[in-house]
């Protein structure tokens, strides 16, 4: 109202990370505020010209409340610096405070990295154990129990006989054929399996 615009139409509040709540007006409305001392411009960009009320020293509150405000020589307070400062104070005090649960946050649930590992290894064995009988038994040809030999044998070998992959033979679309393959140690170091 001072500069003699209107509120909410040439005149928007806006705010920043850089400026806090600053006042912008378009550059055609620029010339109100040109010459007014009661205004100062911070900027002036292609979408408007951003400005503030001008800052004076901090002085009382003449309520007597205790709390700081900026006011201009008349007494009549600058809303729109102590909203800044306000904010600022309160942003300030809520980051702090966010930064302390977060930290606390992670302190307590560090205390849970050791269980929860070992979950996720149960689990992860669990699993591939419960697929491979899932498997087994829903396989169109029985699966056999392999015979374990005595581990002092030697050499040492690893036989499959008839050996089919599971995940191959679910899929009914495709023609499997089982294979043989003996590993024998010391023999051969590269297989390739089909």
């Amino acid at each position: 109202r001072r500069a003699g615009l209107e509120a909410g139409k040439t005149v928007k509040l806006e705010s920043n990370a850089a400026l806090g709540f600053y006042l912008r007006v378009t550059c055609k409305e620029e010339k109100a505020l040109r010459n007014n001392r009661k205004f100062t411009m911070l900027d002036v960009q292609k979408n408007g010209v951003r400005f503030t009320s001008r800052s004076v020293p901090l002085s009382c509150d003449p309520g007597g409340c205790g709390q700081l405000t900026v006011c201009s020589g008349s007494r009549r307070c600058s809303k729109l610096s102590s909203v800044n400062e306000e904010y600022s104070r309160s942003r300030g005090e809520y980051e702090e405070a966010q930064d302390a649960i977060v930290k606390e946050i992670i302190n307590i649930a560090s205390g849970y990295v050791d269980p929860l590992q070992t979950l996720s290894d149960v689990t992860a064995q669990l699993d591939a154990v419960v697929s491979l009988a899932v498997a087994s038994v829903s396989a169109p040809v029985p699966y056999v129990r392999p015979r374990l030999l005595a581990k002092d044998q030697s050499p040492r070998r690893m036989q499959l006989l008839q050996a089919r992959h599971p995940c191959m033979e679910a899929d009914a679309d495709t023609a499997f054929i089982p294979n043989d393959i003996t590993f024998v140690q010391g023999e051969k170091s590269f297989y390739i399996i089909t």
